[in-house]
């Protein structure tokens, strides 16, 4: 059970989140459609393990999964996940987006890239059976080195500079790169094409989820529930989605409620395997301390989906629920999907 759950009002926080991270994407919608038809390298999905040290110079073990797309002969964007386990009975993770410049050598077996960008993460913090979330807005600047070991692998070898307002940190990470086809050979591609695909896409998806839910304290608290999620593709690497979602009792909160996304997605290996990030408003009401309120709190989303056939797929999505006060959570959800309607 959870002895004590400290309670900050922080509306405004959320808000900010919330607004500013809809902005982001706008922007970074209108790069992609304007960088659309050059001829780039591949998409890169990487995980990374490593070490970071941060208070008083303790360390502590750190990972992330980050996705990286060209924009131009130079320049990269990148969204990823940041996890730094535990420094101090402290555990600081979230989401981060950097825009990056890049200069392959010897044949673009090497690529020497640095990367900068905001990093939107909660910092959680015990102290005698006491828990608390701290929003920590703030940067992470990377250096990285990557080797082309062997199509499509690549070897990375990275340093993050964090700098937040809970505490700063370095960190030395070692990763494994997959470069994403897109229909080609080689890593000489176009990023984002905004041609029609050649096969049929089904515009429509409803998708029956089981889900996990993880509230953001240290004695973590979990629930099981589920999602019935409405998804629907408004154009080559956009959707939108509308969810109704049980997160289940989890001792300290039982929350249900409808959220609405707007979604960045890209499809691969024949459209058979795909990716996206999403963000929207979260409306649901609250079980907790005998209360039973409505609130608003910020949704940020990742996920992948397999399809397995013309008309049904298995989805995974990561969700991370951003609110007013201490009872942040991360929902994990897989489900099947059933994809119908005109084709495209």
């Amino acid at each position: 059970m959870i002895q004590t759950i400290m309670r900050k009002d922080r509306t405004y926080l959320s808000k900010y989140i919330l607004v500013g991270s809809v902005l982001k994407i706008s922007l970074l919608l209108g790069l992609l459609i304007v960088n659309g038809s050059r001829s780039l390298y591949a998409q890169e999905l990487a995980i990374s393990y490593g070490q970071t040290r941060g208070i008083g110079g303790d360390h502590s073990a750190t990972w992330s999964l980050d996705l990286k797309y060209p924009l131009a002969k130079h320049f990269m964007w990148s969204i990823g996940y940041l996890n730094e386990l535990s420094i101090r009975g402290r555990h600081r993770d979230g989401f981060l987006s950097q825009a990056w410049i890049h200069q392959p050598f010897l044949r673009d077996r090497i690529d020497v890239s640095a990367g900068i960008g905001p990093y939107f993460s909660d910092d959680t913090q015990s102290y005698k059976g006491e828990s608390e979330i701290e929003y920590a807005p703030g940067y992470v600047a990377s250096l990285a080195l990557s080797f082309h070991i062997t199509e499509p692998w690549v070897l990375r070898l990275s340093y993050n500079n964090v700098q937040t307002t809970s505490y700063d940190s370095d960190g030395l990470l070692l990763g494994l790169g997959y470069l994403l086809p897109n229909g080609q050979s080689n890593r000489h591609t176009s990023a984002f094409s905004l041609q029609p695909s050649k096969r049929p896409r089904r515009r429509n998806e409803i998708s029956v989820f089981l889900l996990r839910t993880f509230i953001n304290v240290t004695s973590t608290p979990r629930a099981w529930g589920g999602a019935l999620e409405y998804r629907r593709s408004l154009g080559a690497h956009l959707d939108w989605t509308t969810t109704l979602i049980d997160e289940g009792d989890a001792e300290a909160i039982h929350r249900r409620g409808i959220p609405t996304q707007l979604w960045l997605t890209d499809a691969f290996f024949r459209e058979s395997f795909s990716l996206g990030a999403g963000l929207g408003p979260y409306l649901h009401q609250e079980d907790s301390n005998g209360s039973d309120d409505f609130h608003v709190a910020a949704l940020a989303s990742a996920t992948a989906s397999y399809r397995f056939s013309n008309q049904w797929a298995v989805r995974f999505i990561f969700n991370r629920v951003v609110g007013d006060y201490q009872l942040n959570a991360d929902v994990l959800m897989l489900g099947l999907g059933r994809r119908w309607g005109p084709g495209r």
